[in-house]
């Protein structure tokens, strides 16, 4: 099973608010369990794009620094390394873009003397490592997630407006 987690529309890297959210592959057999994995896998998938347009304008971030309430479940971030097959940092404090707004607003008032003293700020990190045997089996699954939204553009426009 796939999810595009377009729940909202999707601003990037599609930049695209009438797209919309889809289970795709659902069976009989599937349970509260398996949505739940796919939902998470869906927003891994959605990481991994990122990265990719990244990648494409030769833009690749040298770090990859996991945040906000996500980075609180293991499974999550164990999914997102493994679909995207790249090592993140958790640091101890998640708290997301209001601590890195603080720090930007500290390095701008002159408090820190590089970008790199956010490096101060992460402490106690760990590390979640990809497991490289899922690659191939999740560059699969991120193909269809790529065409689902290509594929069924049209259709979501058309049940945005039935909306």
């Amino acid at each position: 099973m796939v999810v595009v987690p377009y729940f909202s529309g999707e601003r990037t890297p599609i930049n695209d608010p009438r797209a919309r959210g889809v289970y795709f592959g659902l069976t009989l057999a599937h349970t509260r369990a398996h949505l739940y994995r796919a939902a998470l896998e869906g927003i891994g998938h959605g990481v991994r794009h990122h990265l990719d347009v990244m990648r494409s304008i030769e833009a690749m971030p040298s770090e990859v620094i996991a945040v906000g309430g996500g980075a609180k479940s293991d499974l999550w971030l164990q999914i997102v390394s493994d679909i995207c097959q790249v090592q993140q940092t958790v640091p101890a404090v998640v708290l997301g873009a209001s601590y890195g707004d603080a720090f930007l607003a500290g390095l701008g008032a002159g408090l820190f003397d590089a970008p790199d003293a956010i490096h101060g700020w992460l402490a106690n990190a760990r590390t979640v490592t990809p497991n490289r045997a899922l690659a191939a089996l999740y560059d699969r699954y991120h193909d269809i997630y790529l065409r689902l939204y290509q594929q069924n553009r049209q259709a979501m426009h058309e049940l945005h407006k039935l909306a």
